[in-house]
């Protein structure tokens, strides 16, 4: 039996319950006749405009219902839909624009000075469309082509990645992969008829992109945000009847250092699925909020979501979802025994990993081995069940004394610590030998705390070689758009930072 394209599948929904609402902006309900007439009417005015079947249409706009309808009618016109944060700036974006050649970028007003200098520097030449407030896109509607042709196998998306160790690489996102993705979110959440998704993810991460489909593919409702905000969160939980909330990078230790209130269980809120929760910050939440936390794993190569912890093992990202095979192999490939160190590879039923990076072979095949095999460069551990335990990232080490020290176990140790709101490790370069290891960190409001504490503190948990050798304060970390900290804003130089080596030389001299 053939499936269905999203397209089509939009079109099998809308059909069977027109009236059944999608999603919601605010107070404004959006039914599933609306959508797809929407979808329609954009398709046409973007092929009025000149984008046909296969072009390339960048959109950097924050979550408003001209991002939503441009996303559809791309859909529906047969066009790739190349997402831009719309907080990015400079060489990266540049790097998007000039790699990507999109024939058309649609941008929010507000970007217009970022957007502007990467054009410039880009040399992109295509036509560029500027959205103020609610003005319509484009001119008049033309109908919808009708030879317009839809595979599952289409490439739908280019999702360019954060970059942080070299320039943004575009992952070619497919028609079923975003299936798969929804598929995956209701995995994880256990979804029923009737849900409703409070979602503040930017559709230009895969986590929220995934979002949109789930909701004409199952018969629940998205309930959506213009932004992550701490403050107003269970608020906006609570006036929309929200059953499910997602969370990523320091989401939960985010909404963790809000004030206590005793509101903090009144709503309706069942399960917070994402990654990036820590040991205590898990058992915090779940404590405090009576919501039930479920760690997943997954990557936008392999349709985002790969594991879920069901089974509430506090520090476990979980095990293989159906339609997947993970694994923690040996540099050879062979897959080690529980308890020891590996790489997580991925593999996924037909149509469930990505053809590969977009205009960039070497990077494709470092991605994909041979038996379609996907390498995540992520280290982990499993157990006896099948459960795996997060280790990071291969490639955010610092190489301290001839060891390789694991930026995340670092952060882990510090971030447990209580006047830690947040942190983030970087290698800077050694007097002698190869590295040392600079702490930035963010302070939790309330009694201060010394650098000399968040060492020790940390050698309790670390080894000798793990520990920070210098320690500098933020305000305020800069964060990409899944709350992610973006370790590439931070100087990799102690220049300014408390350093431990001095302290203790200044201890014993006293």
């Amino acid at each position: 039996m053939r499936q269905l394209t999203l397209w089509e599948s939009l079109g099998e929904a809308a059909h069977r319950s027109p009236d059944r609402v999608y999603c919601s902006f605010g107070d404004t309900d959006v039914t599933l006749r609306e959508l797809r007439a929407r979808a329609v009417d954009m398709a046409g005015r973007l092929a009025a405009s000149g984008v046909a079947r296969g072009d390339r249409v960048a959109v950097m706009l924050p979550n408003c219902p001209a991002h939503l309808d441009l996303v559809m009618g791309l859909l529906a016109l047969g066009a790739v839909y190349v997402p831009l944060n719309v907080r990015a700036k400079g060489p990266g974006l540049a790097h998007i624009l000039a790699q990507s050649e999109p024939v058309l970028v649609v941008a929010d007003e507000s970007t217009r000075e970022a957007l502007g200098a990467a054009v410039k520097d880009s040399g992109w030449s295509g036509a560029l469309h500027w959205l103020a407030g609610s003005a319509r896109l484009f001119g008049e509607s033309a109908s919808l082509p009708p030879d317009v042709e839809r595979s599952v196998h289409d490439v739908v998306s280019i999702s360019y990645t954060s970059g942080t160790t070299g320039p943004p690489k575009g992952v070619k996102v497919t028609d079923a992969m975003l299936r798969v993705c929804a598929g995956g979110v209701a995995t994880a959440t256990d979804a029923e008829d009737g849900d409703v998704y409070l979602m503040w993810e930017p559709f230009f991460h895969v986590g929220g992109l995934q979002m949109l489909f789930l909701a004409f593919l199952r018969d629940v409702r998205l309930h959506i945000l213009p932004r992550f905000s701490a403050s107003r969160f269970w608020d906006q939980a609570r006036a929309c009847g929200a059953r499910h909330i997602h969370y990523l990078g320091g989401v939960v230790q985010i909404l963790l250092r809000q004030p206590p209130s005793p509101d903090d269980r009144d709503h309706s809120v069942r399960t917070a699925w994402g990654a990036g929760a820590t040991e205590e910050t898990w058992r915090e939440f779940e404590r405090r909020f009576g919501v039930r936390l479920r760690e997943v794993y997954g990557l936008t190569e392999s349709s985002s979501i790969n594991t879920v912890n069901v089974q509430s093992r506090v520090g476990s990202i979980g095990r293989a979802i159906p339609g997947f095979d993970v694994q923690v192999v040996d540099q050879a490939g062979t897959p080690v025994r529980p308890g020891e160190r590996g790489e997580i590879r991925i593999l996924g039923v037909p149509g469930a990993m990505t053809p590969g990076y977009f205009r960039n072979e070497e990077a494709t095949a470092a991605l994909l081995r041979p038996g379609g095999w996907l390498y995540t460069g992520d280290l982990a551990t499993a157990d006896e069940d099948g459960y795996l335990y997060f280790l990071g990232r291969m490639t955010d080490n610092v190489r301290v004394g001839g060891e390789n020290v694991s930026a995340w176990e670092v952060e882990s140790v510090a971030r447990a610590h209580p006047q830690v709101a947040d942190c983030a490790v970087v290698g800077v370069k050694g007097e002698v030998g190869e590295q040392d290891i600079l702490l930035y960190v963010q302070r939790v409001a309330g009694p201060e705390v010394s650098e000399q504490e968040i060492v020790d503190w940390c050698r309790n948990g670390l080894a000798p070689y793990q520990v920070p050798r210098y320690v500098a304060w933020v305000e305020e970390f800069s964060r990409g758009p899944s709350m992610r900290i973006l370790k590439d804003r931070l100087a990799a130089t102690p220049d300014g930072a408390w350093d431990r080596v001095v302290a203790e030389v200044h201890r014993c001299g006293r």
